[in-house]
């Protein structure tokens, strides 16, 4: 009796093609976190705060060493958009940071690792979870390497509407303390679908936006297209931080600061 087996026989592994790839991962994976940290000058911790409803936001903390109790620097809280997690703005993290500014960039709700949200608005009504976090940082004396007079937001999409959503929370606190606004300023950048009256009328912040010529959502603004100069949402944004006694604008200079840097608290000012 005979029998015959035939097949294509399995190769003996390859040591150095394994060491090598693991050379580069260590290696690649050693040159992301000398970025991250900006060559060690920066210091980024996970991590997971409580919030309301029993939800929690997971986020990235970098923390500039420059940044201390006796030299408190300026926080910005960063706010991906729609079905994005804190890695896809970790650019702007990085960037901020190794200019010495404190970033909590958040996994929004039902998004990344944090907790989906009991409130089906949450962008709007929460701000993704910004807004837990952003009283968290004002009120807690755990961050005393931050200036609590100078905390910001800035966003991308959704998450440029869950900031300027956060200037108008805020902006209505001010209101009724008549204290400076919790947020002192914001960045808006891909966003201007709520740029209304009825929004901005309550912003207590400085007010920035970016709105590229062919950005998503460009045919979805008042003129149908990304040109700022002359858009709706841009001349009543400029407007409302200038006031009801300002002349009305026709048209803006792109890159131009309009407005005092330091807000009115309250509309009687305004």
């Amino acid at each position: 009796m005979t029998a015959a087996v035939s097949g294509v026989s399995e190769k003996p592994a390859r040591p150095r093609l394994l060491a090598a790839s693991i050379a580069v991962v260590l290696l690649a994976s050693a040159l992301a976190s000398w970025v991250q940290r900006s060559g060690g000058r920066v210091q980024v911790y996970d991590i997971k705060i409580p919030t309301q409803n029993g939800q929690w936001v997971v986020a990235d903390l970098f923390k500039p060493e420059a940044a201390t109790e006796k030299a408190p620097a300026p926080l910005v809280v960063v706010v991906p958009g729609f079905q994005r997690s804190k890695e896809s703005l970790s650019s702007i993290s990085v960037e901020l940071s190794r200019r010495g500014i404190v970033v909590i960039a958040i996994d929004p709700y039902s998004q990344g690792a944090s907790s989906s949200s009991a409130n089906r608005n949450s962008a709007t009504t929460e701000g993704y979870g910004m807004f837990a976090v952003v009283d968290y940082v004002a009120r807690t004396s755990n961050l005393n390497y931050v200036d609590k007079d100078r905390i910001g937001v800035t966003g991308h999409s959704a998450g440029g509407n869950a900031a300027l959503r956060g200037a108008n929370f805020f902006g209505k606190q001010a209101q009724k303390t008549g204290k400076p606004s919790t947020l002192h300023a914001v960045f808006v950048s891909g966003y201007v679908l709520t740029m209304t009256d009825a929004v901005l009328k309550d912003v207590r912040s400085s007010v920035g936006m970016s709105y590229a010529l062919y950005d998503e959502g460009a045919y979805r603004n008042e003129l149908k297209n990304g040109d700022m100069r002359r858009a709706p949402e841009a001349l009543r944004l400029v407007q409302s931080g200038l006031g009801p006694a300002a002349p009305p604008l026709e048209e803006l200079a792109l890159g131009h600061y309009y407005g005092d840097p330091t807000p009115p608290v309250c509309c009687s000012s305004w």
